[in-house]
């Protein structure tokens, strides 16, 4: 899932968006484990890049991760690419994911959508499929301006319809807790404890599929994250953070 993140027209989402293109390293590792999982270690990196192309945002994540189990090791190769409209309209998505000991998956897909009618998810691979995205879904960089508007506002739960393409044609719900609200002490930016629980659409389940906690800057930067799949917790610690220079519009 694209740890990755409304509606606005384009020059008011441009200016106020705040988000600062930039590319981060994080050192992935296992923070918790219940007995019956059967993973004894993980680590590995992930590099987050985001990039401004005047009308777009681009988003790209590349993963690498070694899984130890009882009686072998999965090394896992991801490459997720998107890119997303300013002003919420439209989102393209393409994902390589190989596996060791296995092979190569790949997806790929395109997807409409608007604040007040149905939009439209179109998957070119693995295989082609198509469904309808309820009114007012946002995608991934839209989810985070929306997230961090609210904590700017003082807003403490949130509840937002997200699409990204990692599973599919899934859609999720997606709760948003705010913490209060710190300092940065390297830049003096604000920031939040967030703490977001996925659920699939629709879906009266108690259970999330899965929770993301995060530690946001106002500016779109995750100081740190940890991903929890209920039988095991994997954290992400910022390693690195390089601003990328902004495009000439």
């Amino acid at each position: 899932m694209a740890v990755a993140w409304l509606s606005l027209p384009l020059p008011v989402m441009a200016q106020e968006s705040g988000l600062l293109a930039h590319q981060a390293t994080y050192e992935l590792r296992l923070e918790h484990h219940t007995q019956g999982s059967g993973i004894e270690s993980a680590h590995g990196l992930l590099v987050v890049e985001v990039t401004d192309t005047c009308d777009a945002w681009g988003l790209r994540q590349a993963i690498v991760l070694t899984m130890t189990r009882e009686e072998s090791q999965i090394t896992t190769a991801s490459e997720f690419d998107s890119q997303e409209a300013k002003d919420g309209s439209w989102y393209r998505f393409d994902d390589r994911t190989r596996l060791e000991p296995g092979g190569t998956e790949v997806s790929s897909g395109q997807a409409s959508a608007s604040p007040e009618g149905i939009g439209r998810v179109h998957v070119n691979a693995p295989q082609t499929d198509e469904a309808p995205l309820p009114a007012g879904t946002l995608f991934p960089t839209g989810h985070l301006v929306s997230i961090l508007r609210g904590a700017m506002a003082g807003e403490h739960l949130m509840t937002d319809i997200l699409f990204d393409g990692t599973e599919g044609t899934q859609v999720y719900d997606v709760t948003t807790l705010v913490g209060p609200v710190e300092s940065d002490p390297d830049s003096g930016l604000r920031v939040w404890p967030l703490r977001l629980a996925y659920f699939v659409h629709g879906d009266a389940g108690e259970l999330p599929d899965i929770e993301l906690s995060a530690r946001l800057r106002e500016d779109g930067v995750s100081l740190g994250l940890s991903y929890d799949y209920g039988s095991f917790v994997l954290g992400a610690e910022l390693k690195s953070l390089e601003a990328l220079p902004p495009p000439d519009c």
